[in-house]
């Protein structure tokens, strides 16, 4: 379910398509909130990420990241979007619990 366009997104990839702040906080609220979320891939092909704090990322089949919508109404790609890839990159949907993806993001935040 998960697209490949958005995991081969790498930490670089997000900070240059936003800012470094917004993949920072991204970051952090899903480091310091339990914040769960819910995949739904629609018939579409469109991928619904549910958070468990109301908000709902939708990136249509086909698209770019810039396509996706955000609930939160934030303009451009929101930090919701970003943590939504983050997401998909830590434990992709399907997973058996208990295992891990290879690929965990890292990221270096100090300021240039």
């Amino acid at each position: 379910m998960p697209r490949d366009d958005l995991l081969a997104l790498t930490d670089d990839d997000l900070i240059t398509l936003t800012n470094r702040g917004v993949v920072r906080r991204a970051l952090r609220e899903m480091e310091e909130e339990e914040l769960t979320c819910e995949f739904e891939e629609l018939d579409d092909g469109t991928l619904n990420v549910r958070w468990s704090d109301g908000i709902v990322c939708r990136f249509p089949a086909g698209g770019s990241l810039e396509d996706a919508v955000c609930s939160s109404g934030s303009t451009g790609i929101s930090r919701h979007v970003v943590r939504s890839v983050l997401a998909m990159r830590r434990g992709r949907p399907g997973q058996s619990e208990g295992e891990e993806s290879q690929e965990k993001p890292k990221i270096d935040l100090a300021w240039d």
